[in-house]
């Protein structure tokens, strides 16, 4: 659906031969090796290679029919195939196909968070399920609009079966498209009683719940971290007064929410340390990989049933193996899941 959007852009110059719904829906997906022959028939030829860190890049530029010499617009489509993004990039030299392109977007049921912009420079999100564009214009010596369209090959929600699978999603969108609107809601994370952040929930109110909050908030795209477990604040639960079970989410370190503190130590295999319960930071263990365990990408917040007493201490911070030889009933409360991208230092 989104290539039959770009290649119809494509043809409103003198390319306006009938092209079938599903030939232009399967236009991204086209195998390489065929990738010379689909472009070429709508007036692009080959015209080298590239290379963008280790993905091949594909490039074609515009030539006009011998009958439609007076088409000489500038345009160029560079093709990228890697195992999970595929895209396609093009760049015009006509705003007219700029602005089309766009306005198509927002019928086909595209969102997008502001006012259509053409400030240089200033790029434009548009989101659908499993499809990424991306436009603005490119203000150089050439002055081109470009627009590039992904699309993201997205896991089978039979393989989703650790909490670190749900990394692979990138967006709102993107869950709605495995997941179904029924699993999946808009909602508020408070951090406090006056910070929060737009969030989706997986799952809501189940034994699966999960927590995207996201780094572009306007778009719920770009995820910042994912959380499991604990009494989540969410705006959704403040009227909510039915119990939930215990989050089930498991991740690859077999770590899990309601793991008391001394199989956490074990599962480790090293002591640890984290955050006194009077501090900023309750609970949190400090970012460290010195055992099985890396706390960098795993971020366990820690809860603890007999600590009053320490409350009032003068240490902030305490070791696994000190808490357990005092006797402290210490469980993990909530698990935070960072993208390798975003690994806390």
């Amino acid at each position: 659906m989104l290539l039959s959007l770009l290649v119809l852009w494509l043809v409103v110059t003198g390319y306006s031969q009938g092209l079938s719904a599903d030939h232009l829906l399967n236009a991204i997906s086209v195998p390489q090796n065929k990738t010379d022959n689909f472009i070429g028939q709508r007036g692009f030829l080959p015209a080298g290679t590239d290379y963008q860190q280790d993905t091949q890049v594909l490039i074609y530029r515009f030539r006009p029919k011998r009958n439609n010499k007076k088409d000489t617009i500038l345009r160029t489509i560079r093709v990228l195939r890697a195992k999970q993004d595929q895209q396609l990039v093009y760049q015009t030299a006509s705003f007219a196909e700029f602005q089309s392109f766009r306005k198509q977007l927002e019928k086909e049921g595209f969102v997008y968070s502001r006012p259509l912009d053409s400030t240089p420079g200033v790029r434009q999100l548009f989101l659908r399920r499993n499809y990424i564009a991306e436009t603005w214009l490119q203000a150089d010596a050439d002055s081109m609009y470009t627009v590039r369209v992904k699309k993201r090959e997205l896991p089978d929600i039979r393989n989703i079966l650790h909490g670190e699978d749900l990394l692979d999603f990138n967006s709102h969108e993107e869950l709605l498209t495995v997941f179904g609107s029924k699993s999946v809601k808009k909602d508020l994370y408070y951090f406090s009683e006056h910070e929060f952040s737009r969030c989706t929930v997986l799952f809501p109110n189940t034994d699966k719940q999960a927590v995207f909050i996201w780094q572009d908030e306007a778009n719920n795209y770009g995820l910042s971290y994912l959380v499991l477990g604990g009494q989540l604040m969410l705006q959704s639960t403040v009227d909510y007064h039915f119990p939930v079970a215990e989050n089930s989410w498991m991740l690859k370190s077999k770590v899990h929410a309601g793991m008391n503190l001394r199989e956490l130590r074990r599962l480790n295999g090293n002591d640890f340390t984290f955050y006194n319960v009077r501090t900023k930071f309750s609970g949190m263990v400090l970012p460290a990989s010195n055992g099985n365990i890396d706390f960098k990408r795993e971020g366990v917040i820690l809860a603890c049933i007999n600590c009053s007493d320490i409350e009032k201490g003068d240490k902030s911070t305490l070791s696994a193996d000190e808490a357990l030889a005092e006797g402290r009933n210490i469980f993990v409360f909530t698990i935070m899941l960072y993208p390798p991208s975003l690994t806390l230092r």
